[in-house]
């Protein structure tokens, strides 16, 4: 994915459809928060797999983050669990700087 967005791959179709394939493969769900993933997608001609990972709202997703009470961005997905617990007590941020 960052080499999609910062144009570090020879072959970016091919790059960009191997990262379409993972997601997919992943049950449209991200494995990384980073602020790059939905612009290196929709930039690459996977826009319908990033508005597939923006509007996700199982586990892992920015949207269970949301239905969660987030108000920012968690430094772990799980940062609450569904049964209410926390991933971590002591390495917990919920206002991730990504």
């Amino acid at each position: 994915m960052l080499a999609l967005y910062f144009n570090l791959t020879d072959n970016k179709a091919d790059t960009a459809k191997q990262l379409d394939k993972m997601i997919k493969d992943n049950g449209n769900k991200p494995q990384t928060s980073t602020p790059y993933l939905l612009r290196a997608l929709s930039e690459n001609g996977y826009a319908d797999t990033a508005y597939d990972l923006l509007l996700q709202e199982e586990y892992p997703s920015w949207l269970y983050e949301v239905n969660h009470g987030a108000i920012t961005i968690w430094e772990h997905w799980g940062g609450i669990k569904e049964d209410g617990t926390f991933w971590s007590d002591d390495m917990n941020s919920y206002n991730h700087y990504a």
